[in-house]
């Protein structure tokens, strides 16, 4: 019931931002096949065998992806982005509440069968994803407030969201939120005393998450594929037997192809699978052209009149590093029951529309850093008149 009515969410998410008396950004066109090659595959699932509900979850990914574009629409300068921001950290506060209180009031029962984290029954792997999302968003929102009491609170909650990933097991989830952290953190070099903070915290809090399962930490440092590569191949040579995916069949089954017996595990096999080759290859280019964007970006943040504002860009690229490398190994960011996905649309369609404001960004610096200049040179002036000579030319 959860999933199927979500997508209401999504739909309120688009309406608001088309009502938002702002002026709007302009959407790249390439932004567009995502919800033309969305509506493509609803087509593609038309006679798999469970028909309703995947037809349903689909059409949640289109108004995903609709609800996607109009929030990068409405997000038309740095500060807009800044306000998202904000507000995603207070969501992340409020979901990361959830699975804190079962380890408070329901630590019998945290590791089910599996010995993975499973608060209140979640599965390891999915509820990981919430993790991941979590910690750059605490990790921006903590190297960027004024509070220190806010700072105290969201770097014991970064412990703990860190904590709880390592005890899913979930190598992915592990492995994609170090790499988001790990990008991020370069900056933190020059903050020595947050560093010392963090250390000492996360001596105090992590021993206590890692404490809880043996099995699933000892499962991160295993290089074990799980058969994966083999997967992928097999879903690579059915693609070239299937060209168009699912598009013309019926009766199989959209989760995994059953001569093989397991889901993809990896977001471009399973593309292939459900769309074949036409939704593919738009697909692909999108990402790529998205990832292209967000180094053109990324590369070019000294643009931004403060170093908050530069560390926002570069917390959002980090993020959207690590949501593709995530995506090698499972899907998620092609699925809308997930804020994750939606995250990942928007940042990639931000990075694609934010590429052509880098000419008149470039031009605003220059004549801000012209300003300043003069200013200093204004002001060094009346010093040299205020009882001190000023020098002649050599």
């Amino acid at each position: 019931f959860t999933k199927i009515t979500s997508g209401l969410l999504f739909l309120l998410i688009a309406l608001a931002a088309v009502m938002r008396p702002v002026p709007k950004r302009p959407i790249p066109g390439l932004a567009w096949l995502y919800p033309l090659f969305g509506t493509y595959l609803l087509m593609c699932l038309l006679g798999v065998e469970e028909r309703t509900d995947v037809l349903v979850i689909q059409f949640q990914w289109i108004m995903l992806t609709l609800a996607a574009l109009a929030t990068v629409s409405t997000l038309s300068t740095i500060e807009d982005v800044e306000a998202l921001m904000k507000a995603l950290t207070v969501g992340t506060v409020i979901a990361l509440a959830i699975p804190i209180a079962a380890v408070i009031l329901n630590p019998g029962e945290l590791f089910g069968n599996i010995g993975r984290f499973t608060p209140w029954g979640a599965h390891p792997n999915l509820i990981g994803v919430a993790f991941l999302m979590a910690a750059p968003i605490l990790l921006y929102t903590i190297m960027t407030t004024d509070s220190v009491s806010i700072r105290a609170v969201l770097i014991g909650l970064l412990l703990a969201d860190i904590g709880m990933a390592m005890v899913t097991g979930s190598r992915q989830v592990v492995f994609a939120m170090a790499a988001a952290l790990g990008l991020m953190c370069f900056p933190l070099l020059k903050r020595p005393g947050l560093v010392l903070t963090g250390i000492v915290a996360g001596a105090l809090v992590l021993p206590f998450f890692l404490g809880l399962s043996d099995y699933a930490v000892g499962r991160l440092g295993s290089i074990d594929s799980s058969g994966r590569l083999d997967i992928w191949w097999q879903y690579f040579m059915l693609s070239l037997q299937r060209p168009l995916g699912l598009f013309g069949t019926s009766g199989l089954n959209s989760h995994i192809a059953i001569t093989i017996g397991e889901h993809p595990h990896n977001m471009f096999f399973e593309m292939l699978y459900l769309g074949g080759w036409p939704y593919f290859l738009p697909m692909f280019i999108v990402i790529l052209s998205g990832i292209r964007a967000m180094w053109r970006v990324w590369r070019t943040r000294y643009v931004f009149a403060t170093p908050n504002q530069r560390f926002l860009i570069h917390a959002l690229a980090s993020t959207l590093v690590a949501m593709y490398l995530q995506g090698m190994a499972n899907q998620v960011i092609f699925h809308p029951t997930y804020t994750w996905s939606f995250f990942c649309v928007v940042l990639t369609v931000l990075f694609l529309s934010m590429q052509k404001d880098i000419p008149y960004l470039e031009a605003d610096y220059l004549e801000r850093l012209e300003e300043e200049t003069h200013q200093e040179y204004e002001q060094e002036t009346e010093e040299n008149m205020d009882g001190y000579p000023n020098p002649l030319p050599s």
